[in-house]
């Protein structure tokens, strides 16, 4: 139809942040497909998720990893700074945790801030909080969606958000409309 020609080619994620006592511990946290099948999993703390257009139109996930924050602190915030730094301008990103974000987080708050993240949401974390950011490198600080569990070990310590992609770009993201939600 005109509508679908219109749209072109949409992809639709599921991410989901879980900190300490979440409802569904690890098998409830990550990206996961249109279809509900588990794409990336996370480790303690946070996990950076590339995203990738595809000839097709379609958006595949380039790559997710996990960096320990809370466990290995130094390590881990280079390690995270390091990969964001490596990412060129325009890279779309979802930005998960589970367990335990809070710890050690001003480590990381010029690469977040790079992907559209902020320090104001992110000190609205607790100790064992979730927290998701959806954004782009290059996009500055608060321009990305970001979602903040204002609870800490407790069943309800969860976030989640819908990730569209429409033709490999992320709709919504940018121009000062950045939406800090507390879950």
């Amino acid at each position: 139809t005109k509508v679908q020609a219109s749209i072109g080619r949409r992809t639709v994620f599921q991410a989901v942040s879980l900190g300490n006592g979440g409802t569904g511990g690890l098998k409830a946290a990550g990206i996961f497909s249109e279809d509900g099948s588990k794409v990336a999993t996370p480790a303690r703390s946070y996990m950076l998720v590339v995203f990738a257009a595809n000839a097709d139109g379609s958006t595949s996930i380039a790559k997710s990893t996990s960096y320990d924050l809370y466990g290995n602190a130094a390590a881990a915030g280079e390690a995270f700074n390091a990969d964001v730094n490596a990412l060129p301008n325009g890279t779309y990103i979802a930005v998960t945790t589970y367990d335990e974000p809070n710890g050690s987080k001003s480590r990381i708050y010029d690469a977040i801030e790079s992907l559209g993240g902020s320090r104001e949401a992110m000190d609205k974390m607790v100790a064992r909080s979730a927290y998701i950011l959806l954004g782009c490198k290059g996009i500055g600080k608060g321009n990305g969606q970001e979602l903040v569990s204002p609870v800490a070990g407790a069943a309800d310590a969860k976030v989640s958000a819908a990730i569209e992609f429409v033709n490999g770009t992320m709709p919504g993201l940018g121009g000062g409309a950045a939406a800090i939600a507390n879950a």
